[in-house]
């Protein structure tokens, strides 16, 4: 417990892990006090052994060797679930002698409620908790159609973005005080201590190549290119950089495809605002009552990479050994899982949530609708992409595929490709279509 008498403003670290160009810390230093930064792991919303986790786990690393190289002090870490949250803050209430809470905000429905959590604390201590729009260019409430609806579909969305913007806005933020952090020593807790399990993980990218935003687009798409996207996707999810970093960027090097991207991940941010259920279920109503199929076997074959269909089988297994996979393979794997073995989409996104290094709620959320036809401004139903087309387009030599099967022969394929296509559409046409 402390007993020098002296108050600290507390920092909650969520989605924007860096000390450069946070709003929240900002915010934080203008109030004058010293500063304890806080990080909590929930397993509720990934589990133990996602990689995220240790993506996590090392930028905090960083963040705490920066803070310590000032100060001295640490950062404040700890687990605690749902369910023992609200118990785990009183806790850390109790030993600190906070005097206001910051925050960025985090476009998460279940965030949501833990902000209830610690608004509700904080009012029992008489404290104040201010939280900071940061995560997305624009708050969710501020691209919308004329009568303040969301926009549902991505083009006219995109285009009143693109209107409204203007460079400013990609400003970094920059304290006018600079922050003063606490200098109380504090244990930088292990992996294990926390009850998570270390993953192989790459490194963090978190600067973006001039050269790789000039030939975006032509290169993104392109399975045996070196060097085809920006990586930058981890480093956004957890905020090692901001979302103005990435824009500033990709209107600086005149990259119109990078940006539309970006556009993309404020569209998906946009709507898990506007309709938080669908963190859960289909955002068209009225395609929320289908009933999905689960073969087990099929499933699992399909997150081992052992489906016989080369291109959907190399993705699969890079995501697994690296946490990555090009998001023309995402949608190609989303697609085979979804349509050809007709499997409920969540199976899928769970599955992708353990996995990416990149994982964002909102971001891979809408990807998956879109992929099963049951999302904002998604691919329609009866487009279905032919794993060998994909083949014959994006890895036409090779090149992809063999650098991530080995050699243990042709796989049988788990489904005859003509056969799922014609059964998922007359599926849709009687369960889903005649339904409505």
């Amino acid at each position: 417990m402390r007993t020098d008498g002296v108050g600290v403003s507390l920092l909650w670290f969520r989605r924007d892990l860096r000390l450069e160009d946070s709003a929240a810390l900002a915010r934080a230093a203008e109030c004058g006090l010293p500063i304890v930064g806080m990080y909590a792991f929930h397993t509720g919303d990934l589990p133990a052994d996602a990689r995220q986790h240790t993506v996590v786990y090392r930028q905090l690393s960083i963040l705490d060797d920066a803070i310590r190289a000032k100060t001295g002090g640490g950062l404040l870490i700890f687990r605690a679930d749902d369910g023992v949250f609200s118990d785990a803050l009183r806790r850390r209430f109790s030993h600190e002698n906070i005097k206001a809470v910051f925050a960025n905000d985090v476009d998460d429905p279940r965030e949501r409620e833990r902000e209830r959590i610690m608004q509700s604390i904080c009012e029992a201590h008489g404290i104040p908790f201010f939280r900071t729009h940061d995560a997305t260019i624009y708050p969710h409430d501020t691209i919308v159609k004329p009568d303040g609806s969301p926009y549902g579909v991505y083009t006219p969305y995109a285009r009143r973005w693109r209107e409204r913007f203007h460079i400013e806005l990609a400003d970094p933020v920059i304290p006018e005080k600079k922050p003063v952090w606490d200098t109380t020593p504090r244990q930088f807790p292990t992996l294990k201590s926390l009850g998570i399990h270390e993953r192989e993980t790459p490194e963090t990218v978190v600067k973006i190549d001039d050269t790789l935003l000039r030939e975006y687009a032509q290169t993104r798409d392109l399975l045996d290119h070196p060097h085809p996207t920006s990586r930058i996707g981890t480093a956004l999810a957890i905020g090692a950089v901001s979302i103005r970093h990435a824009v500033r960027r990709a209107i600086e090097a005149d990259s119109q495809t990078f940006l539309s991207e970006l556009v993309w991940r404020e569209f998906f941010h946009m709507l898990i605002c506007h309709a938080p259920e669908t963190i859960q279920t289909a955002y068209q109503p009225h395609l929320r009552g289908i009933e999905w199929g689960h073969d087990e076997r099929s499933t699992e074959m399909w997150k081992a990479g052992k489906t016989g269909f080369p291109l959907v089988d190399a993705g699969m297994r890079e995501l697994s050994e690296t946490g990555y996979m090009p998001n023309r393979l995402r949608m190609l794997s989303a697609n085979f899982l979804c349509k050809l073995l007709r499997t409920d989409w969540r199976l899928g996104e769970r599955h992708f949530a353990g996995q990416l290094s990149d994982y964002d709620p909102a971001s891979n959320t809408g990807n998956w609708q879109w992929s099963a036809g049951i999302g904002a401004d998604s691919v329609p139903y009866f487009r279905i992409f032919s794993p060998t087309r994909q083949i014959q387009r994006f890895d036409p030599e090779g090149a992809y595929r063999s650098q991530w099967l080995d050699d243990e022969g042709e796989i049988e394929p788990i489904i005859d490709y003509e056969r799922a296509r014609r059964e998922f559409l007359t599926w849709w046409k009687y369960s889903v279509l005649w339904k409505q």
